[in-house]
């Protein structure tokens, strides 16, 4: 029986093992699992992600195609992993997340000597070019047609809708926000991001009525959540996730509209009307600058990147 590394739990409150099926928590997947969730305070969605890649490593490992222990691969074997993953039709950017999550592996076995070598350290992850993003436009993002049984629902939809587009935020930022993360004196939110960064997004007049709205519809004796179902719980990221489909519906040309389409909205609406990029880059907690790449079509177009092409020296 093929042996698992489990991902943690998704729902606050729920209880989960970091350990693989066989119930070792001492096996090198363990250890490093819990050093990725303890020590580097990953998210949820990027340990969920690198379980699901070392999981089909595990499963070549155990394969009459390898028959090796994860701890004895060489180079070669994990190449032959990875074009395995190509072969059978793995796309370019997952190949990608999968090598970096390899490297991430073995770079850690190397450092607590679990191995003498690192047999990832030349693994070059393929190269793949990032395209625009998927947007809608400022009309379309106020055209929203919330859904829900009763009234109280309809005006929690809407606000759900309304604060996505207008702060930028995650949906695990925003199931995340909690009724004291709501300053209307200081008129924002406290944003809590990805390993445990904070930071303060701005409330407009329209977003901080909207909001109001809710809050006083809300029911009190629920959790400190600021978003809370029927039961008076915290809403999940799935749950998210269906209120923006359904709020907008199948919109001709721009396909399903999703949170992340909502961000990415957000912030290139943002950058049309020349906001300084280093204030949506903090709108939007990106970590480095690089996270903008998504956007480097649209600031070549407003010529705002220009500097950056020549300051590059010629190739001769």
């Amino acid at each position: 029986m093929s042996t698992q590394l489990h991902p943690p739990p998704t729902e606050a409150g729920d209880k989960g093992s970091v350990t693989r099926a066989t119930g070792s928590p001492e096996s090198p997947l363990s250890v490093w699992f819990q050093h990725v969730t303890r020590d580097r305070r990953c998210a949820v969605s990027t340990t969920r992600a690198y379980a699901s890649d070392l999981n089909q490593l595990l499963s070549y490992c155990e394969s009459p195609l390898c028959g090796k222990s994860i701890t004895r691969l060489g180079r070669r074997d994990l190449l032959r992993f990875v074009e395995l993953r190509a072969a059978n039709g793995a796309r370019v950017r997952s190949i990608a997340r999968m090598v970096s999550s390899i490297k991430s592996f073995y770079s850690y076995l190397h450092a607590i000597r679990v191995v003498r070598t690192n047999p990832a350290s030349s693994l070059s992850p393929p190269r793949y070019v990032i395209g625009p993003p998927q947007t809608i436009t400022p009309d379309k993002a106020s055209d929203i047609a919330p859904v829900g049984g009763t009234m109280k629902l309809l005006v929690r939809n809407r606000t759900i809708v309304v604060t996505l587009y207008s702060c930028g935020l995650l949906p695990s930022e925003l199931v995340n926000l909690n009724v004291s993360d709501v300053s209307l004196a200081e008129h924002s939110l406290t944003v809590k991001g990805r390993r445990g960064a904070t930071r303060r997004v701005p409330l407009s007049s329209i977003e901080e009525a909207v909001l109001c709205d809710w809050l006083a519809a809300r029911n009190p004796n629920a959790s400190d959540a600021v978003f809370t179902n029927d039961r008076g719980g915290r809403l999940t990221t799935r749950s998210i996730q269906n209120i923006v489909r359904l709020s907008y519906g199948q919109m001709t040309g721009s396909g399903t509209v999703t949170p992340r389409v909502l961000r990415h909205s957000c912030a290139s609406h943002l950058l049309e009307d020349l906001a300084p990029i280093a204030e949506v880059r903090r709108l939007l907690g990106h970590a480095t600058w690089s996270t903008h790449q998504a956007y480097h079509d649209l600031l070549k177009k407003q010529g705002r990147i220009k500097s950056i092409r020549r300051s590059k020296p010629r190739t001769q």
